[in-house]
């Protein structure tokens, strides 16, 4: 029986499906980046309509309910994303201050 919740969960996991699709055809995402997050909505997709099927992966891990387990991985993968993007961020810092002191120099 699909309850309220997973309803909900369904047509987001679409709605964000259909968005990544239209970025990815926009020239917003690399193919790369296109399949990492359809990746990530259909396992979402999975999670939802049969959350009963991670019964056997929650025992060794020593998670008492899926919800737990789902929120550990959001919260790991949350970290992850943002220090890559913190990564991305100096980066981007240093090469604006590299060009800022060339024009600098270049006025003078």
């Amino acid at each position: 029986m699909i309850l309220g919740i997973q309803i909900v969960g369904f047509v987001f996991s679409l709605f964000m499906s259909y968005l990544t699709f239209l970025y990815y055809r926009r020239g917003d995402y690399r193919f790369r980046d296109f399949g990492v997050w359809m990746v990530i909505w259909t396992i979402f997709t999975y999670v939802v309509l049969a959350p009963n099927s991670f019964g056997e992966l929650l025992k060794p891990l020593k998670v008492s309910r899926l919800m737990d387990l789902f929120t550990i991985i959001s919260f790991i993968a949350v970290l992850g994303i943002v220090f890559y993007l913190y990564l991305i961020t100096r980066r981007n810092e240093d090469k604006i201050n590299r060009i800022v002191r060339e024009i600098a120099l270049n006025r003078e």
